[in-house]
């Protein structure tokens, strides 16, 4: 499948000399619903082998988790449209993504590259992919049968909750026509 990638001519520059794309921190995204990932703390999250917890001894679990999905950087592609709209030909998306200001305040035109995406090596860490999947009503994940007390159960409850987080967006920006890697 094509996949295409709209940026500035300044990261064409170097992306051309190094041959890669560069992820982005997810937390950076123009979408509201994106950048402010929520998620809901239920009764059952104060419950440790089975005993219930006062919130006192809840240690800071909605921080880990914060600060677990602000370690998720991004990239993000266009592909081609349903209606037979070619993914390089969307002027929203140019608008959007090629063309902006520089470093200088100065308007700027932008390119988009097509890529392969059989031909993309993917780095040697863990790495997501998928279509975005563009909904009216964004689920807000709750945070539930977890042990928060043991190590690692802020990244298992943001991995059980990667399609949420990470693939699923407000129907609003289905214009985007959006792949992503994470």
């Amino acid at each position: 499948m094509l996949l295409y990638h709209y940026t500035s001519v300044e990261c064409l520059e170097s992306i051309w000399r190094s041959k890669k794309l560069r992820f982005s921190p997810a937390k950076n995204t123009n979408d509201f619903f994106e950048r402010f990932k929520t998620f809901v703390l239920t009764q059952d999250t104060f419950m440790c082998d089975g005993y219930p917890l006062d919130r006192d001894q809840f240690d800071n679990f909605d921080e880990k988790i914060r600060e677990e999905l602000n370690n998720y950087k991004q990239v993000s592609f266009s592909y081609d449209y349903n209606n037979g709209m070619k993914g390089y030909a969307s002027p929203m998306m140019w608008g959007q993504y090629a063309w902006r200001k520089n470093k200088v305040g100065s308007w700027q035109n932008g390119v988009c590259l097509a890529i392969d995406s059989e031909k993309i090596k993917e780095p040697a860490f863990k790495i997501y992919s998928n279509k975005i999947f563009y909904n009216s009503v964004i689920d807000t994940p709750r945070v539930e049968n977890i042990d928060y007390t043991k190590e690692g159960a802020a990244a298992l409850f943001v991995a059980r909750n990667i399609h949420a987080y990470f693939f699923t967006k407000h129907k609003h920006w289905e214009h985007e026509n959006e792949y992503r890697y994470m």
